[in-house]
């Protein structure tokens, strides 16, 4: 997590100026060889096998996903918003986030 990525990085700067430190979500990786690019790589390829296994278990999903984007296209082109019962809007970059659950450990199930 965020959190836990600056925690960890302000311990390893200025540890001396900290009684103490409290992580309660995930820790950044530690090992010399991890950067950024090789762990958003690890990230998208679970989140694409993942979404893989959606479809496979529900394929009538596919082509829904794919009517909604459409439709929030086609709503973005004439400048029409589209509002979730929340009130929020809702775009096709807003519907993509919602895979990045698909990613975590427990997935979609």
């Amino acid at each position: 997590s965020f959190g836990g990525f600056c925690s960890v990085s302000y311990l390893s700067m200025f540890n001396a100026s900290l009684k103490e430190s409290f992580i309660t979500g995930g820790l950044p990786p530690t090992d010399a060889g991890s950067t950024a690019t090789k762990v958003y790589e690890a990230l998208h390829e679970r989140v694409r096998k993942q979404n893989a296994k959606y479809y496979e278990r529900f394929p009538q999903d596919k082509g829904r996903v794919a009517a909604v984007v459409a439709h929030l296209l086609k709503c973005e082109e004439e400048g029409k918003e589209v509002r979730t019962p929340a009130g929020n809007t809702l775009t096709v970059r807003s519907l993509q986030s919602l895979g990045i659950r698909f990613g975590s450990a427990q997935g979609f199930e």
